[in-house]
Formats: C-alpha cells, structure tokens, sequence
C-alpha cells in the first residue's frame, strides 16, 4: 500500500532462508540489487528489536542474514534499507474520516516538527484503506533533508505507550475504547 501511494518507505526485500543457506553469493546480492547500504535484517515474526543486524557492506549480507535466521521461525527474512534518523511512534484515531493525533511519541531528545507531515501521509492512508474511525498508528523515521520514511501503519496502538500517553496529557486511551463501544459522542469531546 506504501508503495501503491508512493509514500515515502526505505526499500526492502524478503530473501528465502534457503537462498542464505545454499545460493550462491552471486543469488543473494541480485536478490537485494537496488537497495542502497547500509542495510538492515531482521525477522518477519519478532518483535523488540530481536534478531535484528546492521549490513554495511555486501560480503556480510549473508552471514548478518542468516545470524537473523536463526531468531525466525519463518523461510523469509527481511532486508531492508537503514534508516539512521529520528525514530518516532505516532498514535491517532480515525473520526469521521479524519485522523487526529493523540501522541507522537519520540525516541530520542530531539526538537523537530512532524506532526503535519506525519498526519498528512496517514489522512492519504486512510483515504486509500477506506478507514473512518478507529485506531490508526505510525512508526516512522525523520532525517533532516529526508524528511519521514514510513516503517510501519496499523489499525492498533503501540504497545505500552498509551499509557505514557495517560500520564503525561490525561489522555486514557482505555476511555476511548469504551466511549468508542458505548458512548460515540463522548470521543469528540476527547479529541
């Protein structure tokens, strides 16, 4: 879908177990041409940054890749291009077709804007999803004269961060999920 709206996302590949294990160097790196390094490996199926190695050069694909392997229980991996920049989480909800934001949620001690351009890429998202309401989430990296390349969009809330989102602004994403089921007109009031 990324791609299909030409939203801006570092390119990447699935590359089979199997290629690592017996292909020959030649197979893998046609099977990553294009990518520009550093690159990136990690697995389909973990979470919390396991199994995940940086490739900086093209004699360590194979090997950086097949040390991802052994995190997966999956034939594929996943390489892809190295963002070095600013990583963020953003956490909104779809009303009305509109995406409003309740947090952005940065990951270093940094002093940028985002949040428009953030907000713009996932009102082009919904539009194409055809989403009206419910949660909507973003992880993306910005780098100055990059702007923001997108790692991933979800119909959720990341993790743990709803409730940073509670302590710092008041805002109880727990009540939005119950004014959500049983009280709809509450959620502008929120918002």
């Amino acid at each position: 879908v990324l791609d299909k709206l030409g939203l801006p996302a570092p390119g990447f590949r699935k590359i089979s177990v199997e290629l690592l294990k017996q292909g020959s160097e030649e197979e893998i790196q046609q099977s990553i041409a294009n990518l520009q390094y550093p690159l990136i490996s990690k697995p389909l199926d973990k979470y919390g940054s396991r199994g995940i190695f940086i490739i900086h050069r093209s004699d360590e694909v194979r090997k950086k890749a097949l040390q991802t392997a052994e995190y997966t229980d999956c034939q594929e991996i996943l390489v892809e291009e190295y963002n070095d920049g600013y990583e963020f989480n953003m956490m909104t909800w779809v009303m009305d077709g509109k995406v409003n934001v309740i947090s952005i949620a940065d990951r270093e001690k940094t002093e940028m804007e985002v949040e428009k351009s953030a907000t713009d890429i996932l009102q082009n998202y919904i539009r194409y999803t055809g989403q009206t309401e419910g949660a909507l989430s973003m992880q993306f990296f910005w780098k100055p004269g990059r702007g923001i390349q997108v790692c991933e969009i979800a119909g959720r809330f990341f993790g743990y961060e709803h409730e940073l989102t509670d302590m710092v602004y008041g805002f109880q994403t727990e009540e939005l999920l119950l004014d959500y089921l049983y009280e709809k007109d509450r959620i502008k009031e929120m918002f």
